[in-house]
């Protein structure tokens, strides 16, 4: 990511970041990302982000992933050991067993980044 030096986003203070996102950092005025006139960041997220549901068995996954990548070369054995988890995990039958389990709203609370690094909680309305 490429910032304007002076534009809006500089300063930069240092922002509290939730679980999906890894921490960015400005480039060394030596790397050879560096732009003059620009600050440059690395960082990033990760390939997908969950709510509901789904989100027990996509981090599971993800856990699983991280702690033995040899076992994640092939896409098949991927889909399948996702598909295990989602099995394991009731993903098929929670919402017959616990109906509340289908509104995000009474699971999570939800916050989204304002202006500067500020957080605010998002209102989900109740079905």
């Amino acid at each position: 990511m490429r910032a304007l030096k002076g534009g809006p986003c500089d300063p930069i203070a240092p922002l509290e970041l939730p679980h999906s996102l890894h921490k960015f950092q400005r480039v060394s005025s030596g790397d050879e990302l560096n732009m003059e006139g620009y600050d440059t960041f690395r960082g990033g997220f990760w390939n997908y982000f969950s709510m509901g549901m789904d989100a027990q068995i996509s981090y599971a996954f993800h856990s699983e992933r991280k702690l033995h990548p040899e076992k994640f070369k092939n896409q098949l054995v991927n889909q399948s050991t996702y598909a295990k988890l989602g099995c394991t995990q009731g993903w098929f039958c929670a919402s017959l067993f616990h109906p509340s389990s289908k509104n995000i709203a009474q699971l999570a609370k939800v916050k989204i980044m304002k202006k500067h690094g500020q957080w605010q909680e998002l209102h989900l309305p109740h079905r």
